[in-house]
């Protein structure tokens, strides 16, 4: 059964979901894949657009990773995309990967949404291509975009800078939590320009929160037992999250946030921009040394 506040769908919920007019999104950089086949009722959403309005869907990229800073667009502009989309602010809005090299392509979208004001935003939480053929189809959804009168969107800020980090970490010992590899994270690879992880951070592999090789998460109480024995739970007054990408601030969010519902959860989105590239300009690289080389252990 679909109950509306469900974060979850899955082939247990698909068919209540779909008769309350729930729409999909399927996170693919390709016609040709989305074409070939997809969820009924769903459309297409190529992280890149979100990226810069100049991406062709016929470019190709490494690993389909998404770059955040590069480039990216405004809230209006994003909102824009969706509008032409026939996206409706107060749409059940349900994302899915077309493959898990898409997880974090899909869930960096779905953490847009929540920020610019989505309320209804949901995950596909099972192998959709296991689902039964009726489930299927290679159409494009006719949606239209209907205008609410005198609607404001609700813009969520969950971005705290260096300087916050830096101030607080000092005073309070922030509760910190590192996304990336525990080799990104003990400096044991050649990946940044700085490598090492700010003090008091604590490492959680972002994969760890999925079943093995796929792109359904873990159980919530077993989510749960993860930050809990990391000394993380839902008292905790602020949980900052970092990341090299979007890859690991989206999933861990989601995770924390839309799973174990969580509230007080911040991004530092400052590392997560200047320490994802390892070709950086001049200006960016002497910036980055200069804020984070006696910053990381």
């Amino acid at each position: 059964m679909y109950i509306m506040h469900d974060f979850f769908i899955d082939n247990n919920n698909i068919n209540e979901y779909l008769s309350e007019g729930g729409k999909f999104l399927g996170v693919v950089d390709s016609y040709q894949q989305y074409t070939s086949k997809h969820i009924i009722n769903s459309s297409l959403i190529n992280p890149y657009t979100f990226i810069n309005s100049n991406y062709s869907f016929e470019q190709t990229f490494t690993e389909n990773t998404i770059l955040p800073g590069y480039s990216s667009l405004d809230n209006i502009n994003i909102i824009n995309i969706l509008k032409n989309s026939g996206i409706n602010i107060d749409d059940n809005i349900c994302i899915y990967p077309y493959n898990p090299t898409f997880i974090n392509s899909a869930l960096y979208i779905l953490k847009i949404l929540y920020t610019i004001g989505f309320k209804n935003i949901h995950y596909f939480n099972y192998d959709w291509t296991a689902l039964d053929a009726i489930y299927y189809t290679q159409n494009y959804p006719e949606w239209e975009y209907k205008e609410i009168p005198d609607f404001k969107w609700e813009q969520i800020d969950l971005s705290v800078d260096t300087n916050f980090i830096t101030t607080k970490n000092n005073i309070n010992k922030l509760k910190l939590i590192d996304c990336r590899s525990p080799a990104d994270y003990n400096g044991l690879t050649n990946n940044f320009k700085v490598n090492g992880h700010v003090p008091n951070a604590v490492n959680i592999f972002w994969q760890d929160l999925f079943v093995q090789s796929t792109s359904v998460f873990k159980s919530k109480s077993e989510i749960e037992q993860l930050l809990n024995n990391a000394g993380f739970s839902k008292d905790d007054k602020d949980i900052i999250i970092m990341s090299d990408s979007c890859l690991g601030t989206g999933t861990m969010f989601t995770a924390l946030k839309f799973i174990l519902d969580w509230n007080n959860i911040k991004i530092y989105d400052e590392f997560e921009k200047e320490i994802s590239c390892q070709v950086l300009s001049c200006i960016c690289y002497n910036t980055l040394k200069n804020i984070l080389a006696l910053y990381c252990l």
